[in-house]
């Protein structure tokens, strides 16, 4: 992310909620609640945009595997409900890499 101030990008690196099969009593984390944090990550960007300088409408969320797929939830499916705009307002873009699909693959074509 250094490479990226130095080209005067503004950048966050944020965590969300994973289950640890090792922690001892550890309660269930459902696939919903990484998302919340994701969310809860990008409404703190927002509402503190002034203070690091970052450009809302210029917003860019990316992840990779499951975080890619984490990144990516919010946004995909029938309309967002006003709590979820709220929650997860839009943003410029989001780019998933090798994010878990259930697409079929696509026939290749004849040439």
């Amino acid at each position: 992310m250094l490479s990226w101030a130095e080209a005067g990008w503004v950048s966050a690196s944020v965590d969300y909620r994973l289950q640890s099969s090792e922690a001892a009593g550890a309660q269930p984390i459902a696939a919903a609640q990484a998302v919340e944090d994701v969310g809860d990550a990008l409404r703190w960007l927002i509402d503190s945009a002034s203070e690091y300088g970052v450009d809302t409408i210029r917003i860019v969320a990316m992840g990779g595997s499951a975080g890619g797929f984490t990144v990516l939830s919010p946004w995909l499916g029938p309309a967002p409900t006003e709590v979820e705009v709220e929650r997860f307002p839009p943003i410029a873009a989001v780019v998933s890499n090798r994010a878990v699909s259930a697409a079929p693959r696509p026939k290749q074509r004849a040439p």
